[in-house]
């Protein structure tokens, strides 16, 4: 399947480390985004990579495909979550993506990349637009097939979720988890990748910056998955780092460092997270990324830090379409 047909090609946007490609369905009457990047090697440099808006200098800090390929697809029309620092909700939601739209867009970043013909690492997240937790049989088995999808490539799939507090098919976010994603996970020799999104560890602050969202506590967390059995790669708890915004090791200590590590990361700033009120705690300044990792290095897990380029603020989940539409209403 190299030619798009549930979907029509609209816009390429280009930046230092790859392009989101703006897909347009005309039965939805909505358009999703698809994106091809590389991963950024700041290693040695990284303030002067990652405050740069000289894009020469970003390329010269990118990561071979061949070694290490960066691809998210979108899971639904838009998403029925309504974080408030994520500008998808201002696009509405349409419904789920079925498993042929999922492959069509994986398809579509290949036919644009012929030069590749092998890669030891493709990471794919799930969630350019979209929860998982709405349609995981479509991502799980999308995620299955990618064992045997493409000789030379080997896949990395991402299941990034919030875990709203909503049953589908019977199974409510940790029993997903634990029942389905798990056995995929371990079909894939544990090369797969789980975040889950925290933010805060104040559980009133979370749910306000999830849009109201029921989503499963850090106790509830705790208790469903310490001990789980977990091959290869951690759970990843992911904290966008946002001013004020609570972060106390304290409440992550307990955590299962077989089964979890920390990320923290920057809050993106735009015209969404403005008009709630939020701000970024961290800027593009990795000696005050290093600050907050020192913080909660108590806690006992193992910490991740991740600043993307200030040159690509856009990249951002939402924006380019959000762009698109304002440029050809």
């Amino acid at each position: 399947m190299n030619e798009l047909t549930s979907f029509k090609f609209v816009k390429e946007y280009v930046y230092p480390s790859g392009s989101v490609y703006v897909l347009y369905n005309q039965t939805n009457d909505f358009y999703i985004e698809t994106t091809s990047m590389q991963d950024v090697d700041t290693r040695n440099k990284s303030q002067e990579v990652i405050t740069t808006d000289d894009p020469e200098l970003i390329k010269q800090c990118l990561v071979p495909k061949e070694e290490k390929w960066l691809i998210a697809i979108s899971t639904q029309f838009g998403c029925p979550q309504k974080c408030r620092f994520c500008l998808v909700p201002t696009l509405g939601f349409q419904g789920n993506l079925s498993r042929n739209q999922m492959w069509e867009q994986l398809e579509y970043v290949f036919s644009q990349n012929p030069e590749i013909t092998h890669s030891q690492k493709i990471k794919v997240g799930f969630a350019r637009m979209g929860e998982p937790q709405y349609n995981w049989q479509n991502v799980l088995a999308v995620m299955r097939d990618m064992k045997s999808y493409r000789d030379g490539f080997r896949f990395l799939p991402c299941y990034n979720t919030i875990l709203p507090k909503v049953k589908v098919e019977g199974k409510g976010p940790l029993e997903v988890i634990i029942d389905e994603v798990m056995p995929v996970k371990e079909l894939l020799d544990g090369f797969m990748h789980i975040q889950i999104s925290v933010n805060s560890t104040n559980e009133d602050e979370r749910k306000f910056l999830f849009g109201g969202a029921d989503v499963a506590t850090l106790k509830e967390i705790q208790s469903a998955f310490n001990g789980l059995p977990n091959s290869n790669r951690l759970i990843t708890l992911n904290f966008i780092c946002g001013a004020g915004w609570e972060l106390d090791p304290k409440k992550l200590e307990g955590l299962d460092p077989n089964v979890f590590c920390i990320k923290i990361t920057p809050l993106n700033i735009t015209e969404r997270t403005t008009a709630n009120n939020l701000s970024d705690a961290i800027g593009w300044n990795w000696e005050r990324m290093e600050k907050f990792k020192q913080s909660i290095s108590s806690c006992g897990l193992r910490i991740i830090t991740d600043v993307a380029a200030k040159a690509e603020l856009p990249l951002c989940c939402g924006n380019l379409v959000q762009d698109y539409k304002r440029h050809n209403p």
